[in-house]
């Protein structure tokens, strides 16, 4: 029996415009941590990257740690990142409250 993830990790390459989308979906939280990081790390990022964040429906530190070291590792590769977010104001006062709402530009 499959069972399905709470989250969801797509990227998307624009070759012509060297750039690459990230939208990240769903449950970005402790318990998806592990899968969504071995998904990131499948991920072959060769272009600057807009990580987009849509229809989050929880996000806890651990999510957070996981976008921020996304970027921190795009950076020391010589990519850029930028962040969009689209988020509920429940997400939004946890970015707040941990300090990352300045990073995430939500």
């Amino acid at each position: 029996m499959k069972i399905e993830q709470s989250f969801s990790v797509k990227s998307k390459k624009d070759a012509a415009a060297k750039t690459q989308s990230l939208l990240l979906e769903g449950d970005l939280c402790v318990s998806n941590a592990e899968a969504i990081k071995a998904k990131l790390l499948a991920v072959d990022f060769k272009y600057d990257v807009n990580i987009q964040l849509s229809n989050i429906e929880t996000i806890d530190m651990a999510g957070i740690q996981i976008i921020y070291s996304l970027s921190k590792t795009l950076a020391a590769k010589g990519l850029k990142s930028s962040i969009t977010a689209e988020l509920n104001e429940r997400t939004s006062e946890v970015l707040r409250n941990t300090g990352f709402n300045e990073f995430f530009k939500a």
